[in-house]
């Protein structure tokens, strides 16, 4: 697309990076390494090979080769083509990875990595030095795929083949330092190492191909010294701080992930362990399940864990419970910084503040009530702990763990029954059952109870949660009876019965506890659990789900299309059509999220449909309810719930970030036009 003269910059304006020069460059590189996976060691021999596989790579390939030609004319079009290519290419490759569930996972990540930069939050081109740029963005992603080599190639071939994207990436450097445009001689010398490094690395590739991998990384990188900015030149492309730090939802996925995989290599050490190391697959899946709040677990904490792992384990809880960055706001704000505009509007709309003038405020509370409501629930725990037979220090380490898991919506516990042993102990059920309901409400609709008893103004949203969690308690409690009334709770005296279907209805949403054997349920009452799962608890809470105020509008507007009215409308008060859409979305997404896992899963483990519907509904509602599915779970098979938990964690807060900043409206004199439906 040429720039028109309007759009040329003028003396003195300051020139930015030539975003679709850097995506055209990365493509350039992404397409020269799409035949790695026609090597890839997991894969039977090329000539065993059938022809649609072949054919998708190559057709991978091809698309992303036609859409970085394509960025020039119809940038829509070009990253439209090139997407298409890195999902075809990135669901052969895995399905051949199968077999080897950690690099199948790095290379699904690479694939999202790719997906984000071809469409950007907010793509833009702005006239600048777009060579430089091009062979800035090929270096980069040739740097990712020789990483990526490096760690699942072992072949001759594959090596060869590696080296095709890092000498892309070094002639566009040398094309650039040799140009006109850069007349610095000292530019030039880092691009002419790494073409060396190539010539070595071809040359080592035949003795050890790992080796030349190794040695093919110094190509990309010196692409990258050869465009470093200079004084007076435009910009370089945004470093990777700059990327992430500059989007809430980037900060949010960012840090999430970075505690899980802390978390995973501090809980596979040999001090967090009680006997033998735990596998670091293991250990990420238990890191993931704690930072994520879920609580579903491939070990038993009670015996794999030692003192110390069980410590790390809390501490992941407690701090995926609130939040990175409710914790990071919290931090900047208390020690008197600012943060951003984008970022004040974004914490306001996630802690349901009134105004950002009033975020401090709210976030002070956020940590007041929370700590509050775990020391008080500590403190009766406690009590009842020791009433039950435990000494004072076991009843006291016992009761704040469970106290702070049971806040978080995390669903661990110290017992290998988890709560089982306590089904005669109403006084334990029910102090973990407010526990759970007020990490469900969240500390801004707690605050609010007051209002509630007093008859004062509350808004809508503090009104609905109240609304909608009383009735999603009520309904599956008087459900659970009735159908486990002769099943699950048979054993039970009458009294026990009522107290447990209570608390399995509090607890089925989001927190993961039970006190029942939940692979004897009534299959009507574990259809009804995914239901609930689904759910979840309220916005600006501990809880997973699409959120019980997005099922009340959800509800809402389909009361008010019944009854023929134009908006929904709840306590005297209409809800904006836009938060009826955001709700369809939230959920829409939520629902297919869960179809596709679901498919993952059945196709990758040995288990019965529901039962497999219920595990993934399980993790990406962050719940931790399992009824088996999760000990029959092989390496792939956790790697599927790994990401269930992770996008169930991160996924509702990202898309909330993002419908929450788009402003995007229908252009101006569009005509109105009926759909049939239904």
């Amino acid at each position: 697309m040429e720039l028109s003269p309007t759009h040329r910059p003028t003396p003195g304006r300051v020139r930015r990076h030539d975003e679709l020069g850097g995506l055209r460059g990365a493509l350039w590189s992404i397409a020269a390494a799409c035949p790695l996976a026609l090597f890839l060691d997991p894969f039977p021999p090329l000539t065993d090979r059938t022809v649609v596989t072949v054919g998708a790579l190559g057709l991978g390939a091809l698309l992303v080769l036609v859409g970085a030609l394509r960025l020039t004319r119809s940038p829509r079009q070009g990253r439209n083509l090139a997407g298409l290519g890195v999902v075809l290419v990135a669901g052969v490759t895995t399905s051949g990875l199968l077999m080897s569930p950690g690099a199948a996972f790095v290379t699904l990540l690479a694939a999202g990595a790719a997906l984000t930069r071809i469409y950007p939050r907010a793509p833009q081109t702005v006239w600048a030095d777009a060579p430089r740029d091009e062979a800035r963005g090929a270096a980069f992603a040739a740097l990712t795929c020789v990483v990526l080599g490096l760690g699942v190639q072992r072949s001759v071939t594959s090596a060869a083949v590696a080296l095709i994207a890092p000498s892309l990436a070094v002639g566009l450097a040398l094309r650039y330092s040799f140009s006109a445009n850069n007349p610095d001689l000292t530019r030039r010398a880092p691009a002419v190492l790494g073409a060396l490094s190539i010539l070595i690395a071809a040359a080592l590739a035949s003795r050890s191909p790992a080796g030349a991998i190794a040695v093919s990384t110094l190509a990309p990188l010196g692409a990258l010294l050869s465009t470093r900015r200079a004084e007076g030149a435009a910009p370089a492309l945004p470093g990777v701080w700059e990327v992430i730090l500059g989007d809430p939802a980037r900060v949010l996925v960012a840090t999430f992930a970075a505690i899980c995989v802390v978390g995973g290599v501090l809980l596979s050490s040999g001090p967090a362990a009680a006997g033998a190391e735990v596998p670091f697959i293991d250990a990420l899946f238990m890191a993931v399940s704690a930072t994520c709040v879920t609580g579903l677990g491939v070990i038993d904490i009670t015996t794999a864990f030692s003192g110390l792992g069980r410590v790390i384990l809390l501490l992941l809880i407690q701090v995926g419970g609130l939040g990175i960055m409710t914790f990071s706001a919290a931090a900047l704000t208390l020690l008197g910084q600012r943060l951003s505009v984008r970022h004040e509007r974004t914490m306001t709309g996630l802690l349901g503040a009134e105004g950002p003038g009033h975020l401090q405020a709210e976030l002070k509370r956020v940590l007041g009530v929370t700590f509050a409501i775990e020391g008080v629930g500590a403190a009766a725990l406690t009590a009842l702990f020791m009433q039950a037979g435990d000494s004072p220090g076991d009843a006291l380490w016992r009761a704040v763990f469970t106290s702070i898991s049971a806040f978080c919506n995390a669903g661990f516990a110290l017992q290998s029954d988890n709560l089982v042993g306590y089904q005669t102990n109403p006084g334990v059920l029910h102090v973990v059952g407010l526990l759970i309901i007020c990490g469900g409400l969240g500390p801004a609709v707690i605050l609010a109870a007051p209002r509630l008893v007093r008859g004062g103004y509350m808004s809508l949203h503090a009104r609905l949660s109240w609304v909608t969690t009383a009735a999603l308690l009520a309904f599956p409690a008087l459900f659970i009876a009735g159908a486990e009334w002769g099943n699950s709770l048979a054993s039970l005296s009458t009294a026990d019965r009522l107290h447990n279907a209570w608390f399995q209805s509090v607890t089925l949403r989001t927190a993961g506890f039970n006190s029942i054997d939940l692979t004897a349920l009534n299959p009507a009452t574990v259809v009804l659990m995914i239901l609930m799962m689904f759910i979840g608890g309220g916005p600006g809470s501990t809880a997973g789900g699409i959120k019980t105020t997005t099922a009340a509008v959800l509800f809402l507007a389909v009361l008010a299309a019944v009854q023929g009215r134009e908006h929904a409308q709840a306590f005297g008060r209409r809800i904006p059509v836009a938060v009826v859409y955001r709700a369809v979305a939230i959920t829409t997404v939520g629902a297919l999220v869960a179809f596709v896992a679901a498919l993952g899963v059945l196709l990758t483990q040995a288990m019965p449909p529901l039962t497999a519907l219920f595990e993934v509904v399980s993790a990406l509602g962050t719940v931790g309810l399992t009824i088996g599915a999760t000990p029959l779970l092989d390496e792939v098979g956790k790697v599927l719930i790994i990401v269930c938990m992770f996008m169930g964690r991160v996924g509702p807060l990202t898309l909330f970030l993002l419908l929450h900043e788009a402003r995007a409206t229908a252009g101006p004199g569009l005509p109105e036009e009926n759909v049939p439906v239904g």
